[in-house]
């Protein structure tokens, strides 16, 4: 079975990684949390509606704005192609939620390395979702109980 996105290939356009030479680190070792923006646009080829475009920007603020150990701006275009077999109404979707969540899988990849070089320790982007946001299970409306007895076997007709 063939998967509905396969990504062709990415590459980086942008990669800027600042020391911040004035960070004081609380504790020595420690994995420094940091704020970023993340921004995707997603487009489709002019000729074959199967193949997309992503840019993915990914940026924290200036080291003067946030005190971090680090100031990062990073873009990210990738290439990708829907399978035949996917909906052609839901390929935008797919691609938008599946293929920027594979561009910022190999960003946050690319920050832990490229900051693990650095004078302070590295920093692991958090885990993101770009999929539409989910309830969570507390506000979730709880399914009605219902008294049941004994059951009896469904029959279905085939044709």
């Amino acid at each position: 079975m063939n998967p509905p996105l396969r990504l062709e290939r990415y590459f980086y356009t942008k990669i800027v990684c600042l020391a911040n030479p004035e960070f004081k680190p609380a504790n020595e070792g420690q994995t420094a949390n940091i704020e970023f923006q993340s921004h995707s646009q997603v487009m489709r080829h002019a000729e074959d509606e199967r193949r997309w475009q992503v840019v993915l920007d990914l940026k924290t603020p200036t080291l003067e704005e946030s005190g971090s150990p680090y100031e990062l701006d990073f873009q990210i275009v990738g290439f990708f192609q829907v399978s035949n077999d996917y909906p052609a109404d839901n390929m935008e979707k797919l691609v938008g939620i599946n293929g920027t969540s594979m561009l910022y899988s190999s960003a946050r990849d690319f920050v832990m390395t490229i900051s693990s070089r650095g004078p302070w320790s590295p920093i692991f982007l958090p885990t993101v979702s770009y999929g539409p946001p989910s309830t969570p299970a507390a506000k979730r409306e709880p399914k009605k109980q219902q008294k049941k007895g004994p059951t009896k076997p469904k029959s279905r007709k085939t044709t």
